[in-house]
């Protein structure tokens, strides 16, 4: 998103929800499995999704690594 690439973030986003889909449901089985991580990384790109348009966020980038 950073990059205005939105055909690419949208795509990430649907692979995150895809995987948290597959963590889910093998941590019912597997209690050593902790969904946490991903469900706050998957939070965390949807809030940005969100708010995309909103230039702001990404003055915290500046400058941006390299």
């Amino acid at each position: 998103m950073r990059l205005e690439d939105e055909k690419s973030a949208a795509s990430y986003l649907k692979v995150l929800d895809q995987t948290k889909a597959e963590v889910l449901q093998k941590s019912k089985s597997d209690p050593r499995i902790n969904p946490t991580e991903i469900n706050r990384w998957l939070t965390r790109a949807k809030d940005l999704w969100q708010i995309r348009t909103d230039l702001d966020v990404w003055e915290v980038m500046k400058p941006w690594p390299k």
